[in-house]
């Protein structure tokens, strides 16, 4: 049965609370394996709603299924144990960050959401990123990485990829290349150039201290931004050893693009006022 509410204030008062509610059960879930919950009855079930921050089941950490995106949202069918769970996201709230590999740094991406508690309110740049997925490659440019990210972006229902500012041109027109011929269209950007070098690493320590960014510990890149030896920079800014913190280059690349452009609620249609209401043409 659906809440109802005396004014449309308390309905938006309401959904406030569930917002926060959310956030601090997200806050106290970073960092932890979320086991799955025990299963009385393991039937299959039609999809049920579920607060995004409680992803990571036993051995497997986020097993999506399907990904579909509407006018309000991008929805993950989740299977937890026996059950299936739908996760909701803002449009344009699923995006990824890859880094270039060279030498013996392989090429990586990070997939991270915003999570859509609700449809009143737009996400603040605070909002916990969530991490759904990395991925490890050799060199950037295989027809084998392009055919991982083509098939992530179709599942996860991402378009949106930011890079390094001097490649992202370059790997945007080898990825136009490779996908000649299929259905995927990704936009590949350039992270935002105020976040690179130590303002980059500054911003992650602060999602970090301040739980707004949420890593299961089953992934390396959680491994990796845990550590409190990161923080080094040498005279090129990359993190040194950079073999051992080649993950922190996508990850800053995702979580800074969501700092500067923040997903927005698509705007709602306009209604006019049958009976001209003052505030609408018919009423002038």
């Amino acid at each position: 049965m659906s809440k109802k509410f005396a004014s449309d204030e308390d309905r938006r008062k309401y959904f406030r609370e569930k917002k926060r509610e959310q956030r601090e059960k997200a806050k106290r879930r970073v960092g932890q394996n979320i086991s799955s919950p025990q299963i009385e009855e393991p039937q299959a079930t039609e999809p049920t709603e579920k607060i995004v921050g409680q992803v990571g089941q036993k051995s497997e950490f986020y097993p999506i299924m399907a990904g579909r995106t509407d006018k309000n949202a991008i929805v993950h069918d989740v299977r937890v144990g026996k059950e299936r769970q739908l996760y909701h996201y803002f449009p344009d709230g699923v995006r990824c960050g890859i880094a270039a590999g060279h030498g013996k740094i392989p090429a990586s991406y990070i997939i991270g959401a915003i999570e859509r508690p609700d449809k009143f309110d737009a996400p603040r740049t605070t909002e916990p990123v969530i991490i759904l997925k990395e991925f490890v490659h050799g060199q950037l440019g295989t027809e084998s990485l392009f055919a991982h990210l083509a098939s992530d972006a179709d599942l996860f229902q991402f378009r949106s990829i930011y890079t390094n500012p001097t490649l992202y041109e370059a790997l945007e027109k080898d990825w136009h290349d490779f996908s000649r011929g299929t259905n995927v269209r990704l936009d590949f950007s350039e992270a935002p150039p105020a976040y690179s070098g130590r303002p980059g690493l500054d911003l992650l320590k602060d999602r970090l201290k301040n739980n707004t960014l949420i890593i299961d510990r089953s992934l390396a890149v959680w491994e990796q931004a845990s550590s409190g030896s990161w923080t080094d920079l040498d005279d090129k800014g990359r993190l040194v050893p950079e073999e051992r913190f080649f993950l922190i280059e996508p990850l800053i690349f995702l979580v800074s693009g969501f700092k500067v452009y923040p997903p927005k609620l698509p705007p709602k249609p306009y209604k006019p006022h049958v009976g001209g209401h003052r505030d609408s043409w018919m009423g002038l």
